[in-house]
């Protein structure tokens, strides 16, 4: 867009003329110019265009455009999109009703959103939809629901996502309440704790789809130690696709799962294992195939550390022999009701770290 100036008298002032748009106008007054005219709205539309969405970067170390992601998002506008330089990032983030898409910078660095056990690392509850890539939330903590993650309201995906060490009533890792809708792809709930249901993930009255996800060391005090569903607030849909529920852990209902909600929980070709046989799914599910339930992910990890060594040698040789022993209990690796040759050699083929 060019302009062309010229001076008219000196009781005006210097006049200019637009020769894209066709105004022409002086210091003090606007006027058409005799070129050609616009209406107004026309001229309207040419100074008012729309912006594209911008890529925002937090950075710690000032190479970015912000410190904090907090103070990103306070900046961003509907539609952007902030990348995050690796680092261990102490807030909690609330998008406050914008659609925004956060990732980490390089992926290869991680991005860490450590809620220090004093409260949640991301909260989305204002209609917002958010896309999150390559992030890890821990150490969540409230005294309500939702640990790590507080979703109601809300469209969020989350990619290549961790969340563990967090703690909640309901919703440990994170909880989805009515109106919610969540999907997560290869993301992982570990070591989180809900006091009531949903050691790591609690839908009530949401939608949530898991594909190709860990649930694995979760606990809950009462029911689902890795996945809580029920339709208080409204009808829950839960689908559980190439995933993986491991070692999680229930005082109450399901070890794995609970559902009280009115349409079955669809599970697909995923496994449930190293939970106490009878009590590992409490609730109705539909079976879409290629799942394995009641078994041992990690033979002869008798500890339950995550590997299988001297300790766990240890641990059987004291159960050695005894011929009362429980299918459940870990020492009797092959499930035979005694613990014996047969399970010490199991162990000695899963010597080493768990998969």
């Amino acid at each position: 867009m060019g302009f062309r100036f010229r001076r008219t008298d000196s009781s005006v002032g210097l006049r200019c003329a637009c020769r894209a748009c066709g105004v022409a106008f002086r210091s003090s007054t606007l006027e058409a110019s005799p070129m050609r005219q616009l209406p107004v709205p026309a001229f309207l539309l040419l100074i008012a265009l729309p912006s594209s969405a911008a890529t925002l970067l937090v950075a710690q170390d000032g190479s970015g455009d912000f410190l904090t992601i907090g103070d990103a998002v306070a900046a961003a506008s509907s539609g952007d999109t902030i990348d995050i330089e690796g680092g261990i990032y102490a807030e909690e983030i609330n998008p406050s009703g914008k659609d925004l898409s956060l990732r980490a910078a390089d992926s290869g660095d991680p991005v860490t959103i450590d809620g220090e056990g004093a409260r949640r690392c991301l909260v989305g509850a204002s209609g917002e939809t958010l896309v999150l890539t390559d992030m890890r939330f821990t150490d969540g903590f409230t005294d309500q629901d939702g640990g790590c993650v507080l979703l109601s309201d809300a469209v969020a995906t989350f990619t290549n996502c961790q969340f563990d060490d967090c703690e909640a009533v309901d919703g440990g890792g994170l909880w989805l309440g009515p109106a919610g809708t969540v999907t997560l792809t290869g993301c992982t709930f570990s070591a989180c704790d809900a006091e009531s249901r949903g050691g790591g993930l609690h839908v009530e009255g949401g939608t949530a789809t898991l594909d190709g996800s860990l649930l694995w060391d979760n606990f809950c005090g009462l029911a689902g130690g890795a996945l809580a569903v029920m339709d208080s607030g409204g009808p829950s849909s839960v689908t559980v696709t190439s995933s993986s529920l491991q070692s999680n852990f229930g005082v109450g209902l399901g070890e794995a799962i609970w559902s009280d909600s009115s349409a079955p929980i669809l599970i697909d070709g995923t496994q449930l294992c190293d939970h106490d046989a009878g009590v590992e799914v409490s609730g109705s599910l539909t079976d879409g195939g290629g799942n394995s339930f009641g078994e041992w992910c990690c033979q002869g990890d008798v500890d339950w550390d995550g590997d299988v060594d001297g300790f766990d040698v240890d641990a059987m040789l004291t159960a050695w022999g005894n011929s009362l022993i429980s299918a459940d209990d870990r020492e009797d690796v092959a499930r035979d009701g005694d613990v014996d040759v047969e399970d010490l050699l199991l162990l000695l083929q899963n010597w080493g770290m768990c998969q």
